[in-house]
């Protein structure tokens, strides 16, 4: 029997999963919560109940892939340690064959990533599951790289992607403070002698700009000098709204 916080996790997980719909199984969840009410205690089902009601989650549903099959031989793959063939349509619509050791999937930004050594590339690449058009499971074995975190590289391949222009600030902080205000997501940081350095792909410099002037510590831009001129519109922005 669960106890109250047990049961109270479970139904908030069964509550996420359906509102992220990660896989087309709202019968079964409906099941799970069904199943779950009837074997709690009535003052704890009230009380799960009243939170199912009351509680809303603001997630975003999840891209899937085309067919169910790919997530379960990608997830046996990770399990077992074992290579995968990937046919995989890239987002201008080029198709390829990638072999891959897949050391671990993730769900980021509402889609599903497979992450792994790809052989064809030589490298660690990302492989968005909703791309993946066919998955066949190889009889090879490998081994993954010890401490390797899915998210964390997603994180960092996000703010890397080339994009309009390439930003580098010096911040004058340690990386523990840097970190408690700029996401993996956002820009990739290096510890250095003097703060840490910040790198970042931008479309849209003037976001970037009013993110960097809610930052409570100093920094300072190195690149590019389209940065500066945006910084000074925030600047001159925010002195006008003081007078």
């Amino acid at each position: 029997m669960f106890n109250e916080e047990e049961g109270f996790a479970i139904s908030i997980a069964l509550t996420a999963a359906r509102q992220l719909k990660l896989l087309d199984v709202a019968p079964s969840i409906e099941s799970a919560q069904s199943k779950l009410q009837r074997i709690l205690p009535d003052q704890l089902r009230q009380r799960l109940r009243a939170a199912d009601t009351a509680i809303e989650l603001n997630l975003q549903p999840a891209t899937m892939p085309a067919d169910k099959e790919v997530l379960a031989k990608i997830s046996h793959a990770v399990a077992h340690k074992q290579s995968i063939n990937l046919q995989y349509r890239s987002v201008s619509d080029m198709v390829s064959e990638r072999k891959l050791d897949a050391y671990g999937l993730a769900f980021h930004a509402t889609h599903w990533y497979v992450v792994g050594f790809c052989h064809l590339r030589q490298d660690i690449r990302s492989f968005r599951l909703d791309r993946v058009m066919r998955a066949e499971l190889l009889s090879q074995q490998f081994t993954s790289p010890p401490d390797f975190s899915v998210i964390s590289y997603l994180r960092s391949a996000v703010a890397s992607i080339p994009r309009a222009y390439s930003v580098e600030l010096l911040l004058k902080t340690d990386m523990q403070y840097a970190r408690r205000y700029l996401s993996d997501a956002i820009a990739v940081l290096e510890q250095t002698t003097g703060g840490v350095l910040l790198y970042n792909q931008s479309e849209d410099l003037s976001w970037f700009a009013r993110q960097l002037a809610a930052l409570p510590f100093d920094f300072e831009v190195r690149k590019p000098a389209q940065l500066q001129d945006e910084l000074r519109k925030v600047a001159e922005r925010l002195l006008k709204n003081c007078s």
